[in-house]
């Protein structure tokens, strides 16, 4: 096999070399932040490359994004994947030149890899590569040509077909009307949904008579669906998979402006299998009770989302529980610092996650598998005082675990 292109696609400078010149301001705004394929863009042509353009280990900051620039002489089916390191699950954005968002993606490559397939025209093309969680790592990325070049992936199927990840909607796509014509207040009070699955129904409009915060779903856990909400100019405004279990949830909480946006759907699993797309007023209290049961945060202790009080830790507590997708949460104290090994131990098909906080809602703590099972461990020092240890299926079927905790002391 030929050697790859080395891209230059990071926020830094090229390794072994001197950081070529910054892009000019294109694919609306994005261009300006990213650096050309192979140094120069004379040579970042991929359609007279005799490789793809590759890049191990291109590093991500929190919160951030890097963007590489590559251009196209004539037209060709490009294929992108960007593939994680450790835990990173990365998310690909393809613009075009106008900075229109032509490809999105996370997951298509397998195994948390993002990954896409198209028709790309000739011109100039600016990708994107963040971290779904928003957290700091590493990505390899690939950019080649779909019929020539190797796959970094192994893809959904086992790399035996094309991933497109999900086509932009925008005022021409069609859609299928969620709602009346413009949704008042009162309408998104009540709220409003419809069931299909997502082979019969990849899109559905709708509008807003006044600005709004609003909460969109998509449920049923045998598709695990994915959903991105376009505002009418076909901008991404935001994306879900899995907000709990592996059903999806957008919340808007700062108002939409009044006007039309398009909710796009993808199924990870059948596409087939109904899914249910539901829009209504979001709402801070439901949406702060959903983040106690996801084990996003903790609920406050004396408040009145329910805590199990097990009292001082002298030694090891056993307890059995029977548990859901809804977190279940424990008040324990510590008489004198130490450390706290807290296991979740699964019975039967459970597939338990762990998260500590402090008596003020700080996290200090996560666990989703620990070792090779399915099993949640957490392994923390602590000083003295009152700690949350919150409990959850990671989907919404009932299951039986063993919540076992101990507490070890230095020896003087």
């Amino acid at each position: 096999m030929a050697a790859r292109v080395s891209i230059a696609l990071s926020l830094g400078l090229i390794a072994g070399g001197a950081a070529p010149a910054l892009a000019q301001d294109f694919c609306g705004g994005i261009g300006a932040m990213g650096l050309w394929a192979n140094g120069t863009e004379a040579a970042s042509d991929l359609s007279q490359s005799s490789a793809a353009f590759d890049l191990t280990g291109l590093g991500l900051s929190a919160g951030n994004q890097a963007v590489g620039l590559f251009t196209l002489s004539q037209p060709a089916n490009v294929r992108l994947e960007a593939m994680g390191q450790g835990a990173l699950d990365p998310v690909l954005d393809l613009y075009d030149e106008t900075g229109r968002l032509i490809l999105n993606d996370d997951d298509s490559g397998g195994n948390l890899a993002a990954r896409g397939e198209l028709d790309l025209a000739a011109g100039r093309y600016c990708v994107a590569v963040r971290n779904f969680s928003g957290m700091a790592g590493a990505v390899d990325l690939r950019i080649g040509l779909s019929n020539r070049d190797m796959a970094l992936t192994m893809g959904l199927d086992g790399g035996t077909g094309s991933f497109a990840g999900v086509t932009p909607c925008t005022s021409d796509t069609s859609a299928t009307p969620l709602g009346a014509v413009a949704l008042s207040a009162e309408a998104l009070g009540a709220g409003v949904s419809a069931t299909h699955s997502v082979s019969e129904v990849p899109y559905y409009r709708f509008a807003l008579s006044a600005p709004s915060a609003v909460t969109i779903q998509a449920m049923n856990e045998t598709a695990d669906p994915y959903i991105y909400l376009y505002g009418g100019d076909g901008r991404l405004l935001a994306e879900n998979d899995d907000f709990r279990g592996l059903d999806s949830q957008i919340d808007m909480a700062d108002p939409l402006p009044a006007g039309e946006y398009c909710i796009a759907m993808r199924a990870l699993s059948d596409p087939d299998a109904p899914v249910t797309v539901s829009l209504q007023s979001y709402d801070p209290l439901r949406a702060m009770q959903q983040m106690y049961e996801s084990l996003e945060a903790s609920p406050p202790i004396g408040g009145g989302y329910p805590i199990t009080d097990l009292g001082a830790i002298s030694g090891q507590v056993v307890r059995d529980v029977s548990i859901t997708g809804k977190a279940q949460w424990f008040l324990v104290s510590l008489p004198e610092d130490g450390l706290i090994l807290v296991d979740a131990v699964a019975m039967g098909n459970s597939d338990p996650i762990l998260a500590l906080f402090d008596a003020v809602g700080r996290e200090l703590a996560y666990n989703d598998d620990s070792g090779t099972g399915l099993d949640s461990q957490i392994a923390q020092p602590l000083g003295a005082g009152s700690y949350l240890v919150g409990l959850r299926q990671y989907d919404s079927n009932a299951g039986m675990v063993r919540l076992v905790m101990q507490r070890f002391v230095a020896v003087n």
